[in-house]
């Protein structure tokens, strides 16, 4: 609707001025077409500027994803591995069983 009426607001004075210029009203449609399609084309640019505006701004107020992810990494216990030996459960990272002694089973498959 306010479309139409700037339209019709800019059309009137348009065509008055340019039948007292003695322009022929082909030459006049011509004219006020290019005219709106320029006003289209500059507000279809400022909506498109402004949308890559605001998602910059929500990019750089977003923490980097590398932080999200290491946020949800559950450090509440180490692994734990069972020993052949004796069966108790040990730290994955120790060597041997604390409590027997035993080696570690070695990851290689023969």
């Amino acid at each position: 609707m306010l479309f139409f009426l700037l339209l019709l607001v800019l059309i009137v004075p348009f065509l008055v001025i340019g039948l007292l210029v003695n322009f022929s009203p082909s030459t006049l449609f011509v004219i006020l077409v290019v005219l709106v399609v320029v006003w289209l084309v500059n507000r279809s640019y400022r909506d498109w500027k402004r949308k890559q505006d605001e998602q910059r701004e929500e990019s750089e107020s977003m923490p980097p994803q590398r932080e999200v992810e290491a946020e949800n990494v559950s450090t509440s216990e180490p692994a734990k591995i069972t020993c052949p030996y004796c069966g108790n459960a040990y730290d994955a990272k120790d060597d041997a069983c604390p409590y027997c002694g035993g080696k570690k089973p070695s990851q290689e498959q023969p």
